[in-house]
């Protein structure tokens, strides 16, 4: 049965006014429930807008090509309409009936007090009995009102986002700002700016050219001269002065403006300009040889020479006079020196030899003493100590075994009876200062005094009845 008043207006409802009590926390849960709609329909559409920032301000947009570029910006451009089109076509803001539920789920509560609390009493109006039990129910659906909680939005991104990628936007985004994020204005201008850089028309080149001979010259840079292209009218050039070039030179040049590609051409030789931007190029080059030297640009000579390289000649030196004692008991040695590019410095080394010229010793190569020498090295070093008497075989690294097993490759050993004189084999003698157990000697020391002795020019074991063919000395420390 309808309720009616007897004025002729709508039956007021009984109890309080709809969302009495909770009006706010049934507005947050909207403004939850909101969220967690728009991040479902909207985050790819913000991790691309994070991908365009990360790549702004890294400046990676405007390093491309203008073509490029710009072909990179309509891309973004249309990507992120179609997800911002999606995402708008996928958001619908929710229903009071929707928030006022989920406020019930989230609180736990069952029997839908909510709803009961904005219901109107439709029948039994005027009855005291269904209004009081109307009332009683109200009043225990508004106490288990009373535990309404606000739950936190729960946009279920792991659920849509798997890979976490959105993470790995974020991580890039931060790394962005901390590299161009003080410049941040001027990037994101220049990525959304493409360049498509043009020469102006007729706009003459300009080269710039020098030659850099080496270092130990001391010579300052070669410039032949800068020229601006245009046309020649007249012909070909008067053939210009030639150049002297140091050998060993190498010529950087450098072009900006005009059209077309450039190319160094000495002699025969063509070398290609390499761009360095749009309007700029360069040329690094060894100067080759004498003759000709041009820059062209399309076929159009920029600048043309002749060039005549200087060779590097020997540095020569010679006595100046015969040496000679000073006055002061002291050998000169006059000599000359001289150089292209000057003297640096010189020596003299001396040697002694024997009266008719003959070196005594010799020096030898190429052999490791640590291995066995094949039957021809043996033969070798044989013949060479027979010719020389005297053998230094430089940067070995022997130990006394690796020295015994050499010396036998050229006939039995000595056997040394002083053993305080030995250190391990006894065939090895331990010239030195220093026992054999690490004890400096003093000087009064019979082994050091007859080392001393031992100091003096001599052959050794000349007193035996079969004397040595030959000593093998073997330095490990020098003074």
């Amino acid at each position: 049965m309808s309720a009616a008043s007897t004025s002729g207006r709508p039956p007021r409802p009984t109890g309080a006014a709809p969302t009495a009590g909770y009006g706010g926390k049934l507005a947050l849960t909207r403004l939850a429930m909101v969220w967690e709609r728009l991040w479902r329909a909207f985050w790819p559409s913000a991790a691309a807008a994070s991908l365009f920032v990360s790549l702004a301000l890294f400046g990676a947009l405007p390093a491309l090509p203008g073509w490029l570029h710009a072909l990179a910006l309509a891309a973004f451009a249309v990507g992120l309409a179609a997800l911002v089109r999606r995402g708008a076509g996928a958001m619908a803001l929710p229903r009071r009936e929707e928030a006022r539920r989920r406020l019930e789920l989230s609180s736990g509560l069952a029997h839908r007090p909510l709803q009961t609390l904005d219901d109107r009493l439709a029948d039994g109006l005027g009855s005291a009995e269904a209004e009081r039990l109307w009332r009683a129910h109200r009043a225990r659906m508004r106490a288990l009102a009373g535990r309404l909680k606000v739950a936190p939005p729960r946009p279920g991104a792991a659920a849509r986002d798997p890979l976490a990628l959105r993470f790995a936007a974020a991580l890039v985004l931060a790394a962005a700002f901390a590299v161009g994020g003080a410049d941040a204005d001027r990037r994101l201008a220049a990525a959304l700016a493409p360049d498509f850089p043009t020469a102006a028309p007729g706009a003459p080149a300009a080269l710039d050219l020098w030659i850099s001979p080496p270092g130990y010259t001391g010579l300052a840079p070669i410039f032949p001269g800068r020229a601006a292209a245009a046309p020649s009218q007249d012909g070909p050039a008067a053939e210009p002065p030639a150049i002297r070039v140091p050998a060993n030179s190498v010529l950087t040049a450098r072009l900006s403006g005009g059209a077309g590609d450039a190319v160094l051409v000495q002699g025969t030789a063509r070398t290609p300009f390499e761009r360095v931007d749009a309007r700029n190029a360069a040329v690094e080059a060894p100067v080759a040889a004498s003759g000709r030297l041009a820059v062209l640009q399309d076929g159009r000579a920029l600048g043309e020479w002749r060039i005549a390289v200087v060779p590097d000649r020997p540095p020569t030196i010679d006595f100046a006079a015969p040496p000679k004692e000073t006055a002061r008991k002291a050998l000169a040695i006059p000599f000359a020196a001289g150089d292209d590019y000057g003297v640096e410095r010189a020596g003299t080394q001396i040697r002694r030899s024997y009266e008719r010229g003959a070196v005594l010793g010799a020096e030898v190569g190429g052999l490791d003493l640590s291995r066995p020498l094949t039957a021809a090295e043996l033969e070798a070093v044989l013949a060479a100590l027979q010719a020389h008497h005297l053998l230094c075989f430089r940067d070995q690294r022997l130990d006394s075994d690796a020295q015994v097993s050499f010396s036998k490759q050229l006939g039995p050993l000595e056997v040394f009876p002083e053993q305080d004189k030995t250190k391990g084999d006894n065939t090895v003698y331990n010239v030195a200062n220093v026992s054999p157990e690490g004890e400096h000697l003093p000087v009064d020391d019979h082994r050091v005094i007859y080392q001393k002795v031992n100091a003096r020019w001599h052959t050794d074991s000349s007193y035996r009845f079969i004397p040595s063919f030959a000593s093998l000395m073997y330095a490990i420390r020098v003074l």
